[in-house]
């Protein structure tokens, strides 16, 4: 039963609320959903119904009804805002992506998760994080190194800054967790993107590097609203304790 009610809120949440509606205040069911378009979606219903038996008819529009519902109003609560870094063409409007960073770390109260591959002079990015440590913010940052301990040349610890390695938890993707292919190559972290308060995420084409804030054309997505936030902070959060991710504490000298 539990099954069966689980599959009837994923079926009705992809139902618009009309369709839902017409099903719920039918007399008829069966002949309600024979009449249903398109067939793909007849089907499905359909097959759905044949295993309802036993239970009232009456609930099974119910609960399509009460799944189409919910996710119509958590479709409304969704925000999705781009963010175009570049010359201005009068079609999406230019909002610097350093502006959209500092915004989301300035209003974030409990939690943040940064992931960068790259990281060059962030001085502001750096200065607004740390100040989000002091305020209680939990602060997670996930970079491209293979070994820390081991980097000749380019290191983004050091644009990191020794104070924020200090108080913020700095994770790494290990050489021996990255597969290589047949050749012997090794992937990259090329992940960009910021979570807030697992609430607000911002995934961008940008590093977090000067060139990206102030030279580039860069494009990113401001979502609010959804699970996916929550989602991408829990995936991070499993890499972590799964050892795929690993914490670094050391400082370059």
């Amino acid at each position: 039963m539990v099954e069966l009610l689980a599959e009837a809120e994923r079926i009705g949440a992809e139902l618009p609320v009309s369709v839902a509606r017409e099903i719920a205040e039918s007399k008829k069911v069966q002949e309600c959903l024979q009449g249903l378009s398109p067939a793909e979606r007849r089907d499905v219903l359909q097959n759905l119904f044949r295993r309802w038996k036993g239970m009232p008819a009456d609930s099974f529009g119910i609960a399509l009804l009460t799944a189409a519902i919910g996710a119509d109003a958590r479709r409304r609560q969704q925000s999705i805002e781009l963010v175009w870094t570049g010359p201005d063409s009068k079609v999406i409007p230019v909002r610097q992506t350093e502006q959209v960073l500092l915004e989301l770390i300035s209003d974030a109260s409990k939690s943040l998760l940064v992931v960068s591959y790259a990281v060059y002079r962030i001085h502001t990015i750096r200065e607004a994080l740390c100040e989000a440590v002091n305020r209680g913010v939990r602060v997670r940052i996930v970079l491209d190194l293979m070994d820390p301990a081991e980097i000749d040349g380019y290191n983004p610890l050091i644009a990191v800054g020794e104070g924020l390695l200090s108080c913020a938890e700095i994770l790494y993707w290990p050489k021996d967790q990255r597969v290589p292919d047949a050749e012997g190559k090794r992937g990259t972290l090329h992940v960009k993107c910021l979570v807030a308060d697992s609430a607000r995420m911002f995934v961008s084409s940008a590093n977090l590097t000067e060139q990206a804030f102030r030279l580039n054309m860069e494009l990113g997505v401001l979502i609010g609203g959804t699970r996916h936030p929550r989602d991408v902070e829990e995936h991070f959060a499993e890499l972590a304790s799964s050892g795929i991710l690993r914490r670094s504490y050391t400082f370059p000298k």
